[in-house]
C-alpha cells in the first residue's frame, strides 16, 4: 500500500520515485515471503514421533 501510493503519486507528478521508497516496499514483500516459507517448512518438518490416538484393533494394518 505504501509503495503503491507513492509510486502512483510520483508518477502523476512526473517525478522519479525515491529508491528508499522502492526498497522499503520490496523489503516488506521479501520478509513476508520468507516468514511464510519458514512457517511452511517448520510445519512440514514437524512429524509427530508418537501417534496421539490409540490403535484400533478392528482394522487391518496396511503397512
Amino acid at each position: 500500500m505504501y509503495g503503491g501510493y507513492h509510486w502512483i503519486a510520483s508518477g502523476s507528478q512526473g517525478v522519479v520515485t525515491p529508491t528508499g521508497t522502492i526498497v522499503l516496499s520490496a523489503l516488506a514483500v521479501i520478509l513476508g515471503m520468507q516468514f511464510l516459507l519458514g512457517f511452511i517448512g517448520a510445519d512440514v518438518a514437524s512429524v509427530p514421533a508418537r501417534p496421539i490416538h490409540k490403535k484400533n484393533r478392528n482394522t487391518v494394518d496396511a503397512g
